[in-house]
């Protein structure tokens, strides 16, 4: 992974949380794809997007989906702002911030 030019290869099955911002957390696997620049303001630039799951089974990540604020994906590895786009997959709303 290159962070530095803000780009991302593949971060595939990370254990990671999902937080709103009233401060529910949901605990998620996700994979982040893939080689997408970052950046509106880059010619050419896509936002990275990616799937994510609750290992419980819990419609959690739906209700998110219903609000349709962004979140915050965060890892031991890394964070981001996302949109969920579906129940199980999302669209990275700027940049991933190493940690």
């Amino acid at each position: 992974m290159d962070f530095q030019s803000n780009v991302v290869h593949a971060i595939v099955n990370e254990p990671g949380r999902i937080t709103s911002a009233e401060g529910i957390v949901i605990r998620v696997t996700f994979s982040l794809y893939a080689h997408q620049e970052f950046g509106e303001d880059a010619p050419g630039a896509k936002p990275a997007e990616g799937l994510c799951r609750v290992s419980d089974g819990s419609g959690a990540l739906e209700e998110l989906l219903e609000e349709g604020a962004a979140v915050l994906l965060s890892s031991d590895e890394l964070y981001a702002t996302i949109h969920l786009t579906s129940r199980c997959t999302f669209l990275v709303a700027g940049p991933v911030f190493r940690r």
